[in-house]
Formats: structure tokens, sequence, C-alpha cells
């Protein structure tokens, strides 16, 4: 449940201005982790230890193009995050393909048609499912699903809602 309510959140974007962080209520705001891990967070450290040392040319070389470079960081962390989903869909399909015709709790995360069930349980924990159903789901309603087939080569796994 965690996860879908973390993946329903807005993903965070870089801008060149601070905004502030509205949930927070800060009009100042910054965040970062390993600069071993995130570029964008590199930079901020780079930045932060040029005002620290009031260094102006530092800071203004790492400002002068600070607006390309937030777009084209957001853009990175978007196709990262597309690349990580598309492994865990592929990994998931994978086990799904042996476990055609088991049944799995799971939990409705997007009503739209197909409706898209999560799998709340076992070695799918985790994993989406197409499902073949054409009646309205609510969100978050849950459900006991059975894998009716599995496509590796397109990462789909897909379901009925057993009654």
């Amino acid at each position: 449940m965690d996860k879908l309510i973390i993946k329903s959140q807005q993903q965070a974007s870089y801008d060149a201005e601070n905004l502030g962080h509205y949930a927070l209520g800060f009009d100042k705001y910054t965040h970062f982790t390993s600069p071993i891990r995130r570029y964008s967070d590199l930079t901020l450290h780079r930045l932060l230890k040029s005002i620290i040392k009031n260094d102006e040319k530092m800071k203004n070389f790492i400002l002068r193009n600070i607006e390309a470079l937030v777009v084209k960081i957001s853009e990175l962390e978007r196709e990262a995050m597309k690349v990580e989903w598309d492994f865990y869909d592929r990994k998931y399909a994978r086990v799904a393909k042996m476990n055609i015709g088991q049944i799995y709790k799971g939990i409705i995360e997007d009503t739209e048609i197909p409706p898209i069930a999560k799998i709340l349980e076992d070695k799918l924990l985790g994993s989406r499912v197409f499902l073949k159903d054409k009646k309205q789901f609510n969100l978050f309603e849950k459900v006991d699903i059975e894998i009716i087939d599995s496509n590796i080569a397109t990462a789909k796994i897909r379901g009925k809602v057993k009654d």
C-alpha cells in the first residue's frame, strides 16, 4: 500500500529557482542524498560549497546553465524510473509465466480500461496485472486475481478477478 501511495504522488522535479516545498510549508527548500548516486545532488553540493566559501566565480559558473541542467536532470530521472519499472515488470512477467492459473490477493490501482491491479502477496508481490474484466472497479478495492497469461516480451501480466 505504501508503494501505491508513493507512486500516486507527483514526482519531484528540479527548478533553477528555489520554489520552496508546498507540503512542508517551507519558503526555501532543498534536499540531497549521496552525490555518488545523483548528479543533481553533486551539483547542489558544489553550489552550496561555493556559497559557503563566498566563491562567486564558481557560483556563477554553476548557475550559468542551471535552467538547462535542471530540465535535463529531470528528464533523465524519469527515464531511469521507466527503466526500473520495465525491469520489474519483466521480472514479474517471467515469474507469472510459471504461475498461470494461480490466484493471488490484490488491490485495484487503476480503474481505467483495462483496470490494473497490484498483487499483494507471494512471489509476485508488487506486480501489476492487467485485468480482462469489463466491470467497473473502485480504486484500492481488494480483489482475488487469477493469472491467465504472461508475456515476457511485452512485460504484461494478464489476469481476471475471481468472484
